[in-house]
């Protein structure tokens, strides 16, 4: 969304040569401040915007820059056009908007851009809704999306994963989406910086209290960073079996609970000995077991035999009826 707000900055500027920035707010629909951040973050990008104080006064590209409206190719161009997800856009309430600001920038894009940008709309879509999963709603998205525009601190009530709840004081530094979820970052008292799953804050209220960013913080590299320890930390759990070309199928076209990390060549009966990852033993327990006879587990031995407990109590439960 800012990617067209920008470059429909920039076509503003070109096209009325000096432009207030109020009359910017009004044509972008967005309000003063927005558009002063936006003025900044292309000049940071050494784009020559410069202001003229005064009566007569307001925001301009340079005259030699301008006459060239942008050093940014037709492909680049269009690029800024790439569909972004309707799920996501809905979340932050502006999916309207977003339409709209398309359907205004396209008649002013320079011709070899144009149909680059149409065909973009027209033949890329990227859809993040889960087939049937359920699908979390940000309950707390609007005080939460406010409570980061003004910068104010925020009180939520938020539930961990174990279940327990406690309510803390933050300051609001962004939001991230993942997948069709949402995370909000930000600060606690003390300055350290977590990440909070919106589907589990219970309660939001935005304060009066208003709190500083750190200075050059930035979302994407702080996520980016984030997500590598994450990943970095999570259990792993291998295990060597045999599969037979059923289970095989199946295995490669999952990978929500394991993964597939060596496959060997198939023995006279077509199953395959395999290396399988899991992050636990009783996740591997639980999926491979649902596999029935057609995985048979070889390495470790203390897998083999949960498995086996676990089929003997399955027995036993319907022998009891």
């Amino acid at each position: 969304m800012r990617g067209d707000r920008l470059l429909a900055l920039l076509l503003l500027l070109q096209r009325r040569g000096k432009v207030t920035t109020r009359e910017l707010a009004e044509e972008l629909e967005v309000s003063s401040r927005t558009v002063l951040r936006d003025l900044n973050a292309l000049s940071a990008l050494g784009i020559p915007v410069v202001a003229d104080r005064g009566k007569n006064g307001g925001w301009r590209l340079l005259d030699e820059y301008r006459k060239t409206l942008l050093t940014l190719t037709a492909e680049e161009i269009a690029s800024l056009f790439l569909p972004f997800p309707e799920s996501l856009l809905r979340d932050l309430g502006i999916d309207r908007p977003f339409r709209i600001a398309r359907q205004k920038l396209f008649p002013h894009l320079p011709s070899p851009a144009e149909p680059r940008a149409q065909k973009l709309w027209d033949r890329i879509h990227i859809d993040l809704e889960p087939w049937k999963e359920k699908i979390e709603k940000p309950e707390w998205m609007t005080p939460v999306l406010q409570a980061v525009w003004e910068e104010r601190k925020l009180r939520i009530d938020y539930e961990r994963a174990d279940g327990k709840r406690k309510t803390r004081t933050v300051n609001p530094l962004g939001l991230v989406a993942r997948g069709r979820g949402w995370y909000l970052v930000a600060a606690d008292g003390e300055g350290e910086i977590r990440s909070y799953r919106l589907s589990r804050i219970r309660f939001a209220e935005i304060l009066q209290e208003r709190f500083a960013r750190p200075e050059g913080f930035e979302i994407a590299s702080y996520w980016k960073r984030s997500k590598a320890r994450f990943v970095a930390n999570l259990p792993e759990y291998t295990v060597r079996a045999e599969l037979s070309p059923d289970a095989l199928r199946r295995i490669r076209f999952t990978g929500r609970f394991v993964r597939l990390l060596e496959e060997e060549t198939p023995d006279a009966r077509g199953w395959t000995p395999v290396t399988l990852r899991f992050d636990t033993e009783q996740e591997a327990a639980e999926t491979l077991l649902g596999f029935h006879s057609q995985i048979r587990v070889l390495s470790p031995r203390s897998l083999r035999k949960k498995i086996r407990e676990m089929a003997e109590s399955v027995l036993k439960l319907y022998e009891l009826e």
